[in-house]
């Protein structure tokens, strides 16, 4: 095998694992917080955005489930990611 061929697969290779480590330090990342944004959420509990404005809006999640933040009229929200994934499950069952 040539040296070029060698540097390509290597250099190939390379980028295969570098994509790989961002996956898993994003995964990581990701698990490692208590408290996410909607988006992250959504994404955690595979449902839309809108779904889970939807069940949020509609009373699925316990008070311990999430955090508002007031910014002026504006009002966010962060959901605890296990104790919100258990309502999920539960849908809203008391």
């Amino acid at each position: 095998m040539d040296v070029q061929l060698q540097l390509s697969l290597l250099t190939a290779q390379i980028e295969q694992l570098t994509a790989d480590i961002k996956v898993l330090t994003d995964a990581t990342l990701l698990a490692r917080k208590t408290w996410l944004p909607p988006a992250e959420f959504a994404e955690l509990s595979k449902i839309s955005p809108i779904t889970l404005r939807e069940k949020r809006r509609s009373g699925v999640f316990r008070e311990e489930s999430l955090r508002s933040h007031q910014h002026g009229k504006r009002t966010d929200f962060t959901y605890h990611r296990d104790f919100a994934l258990e309502d999920l499950e539960r849908g809203g069952q008391a």
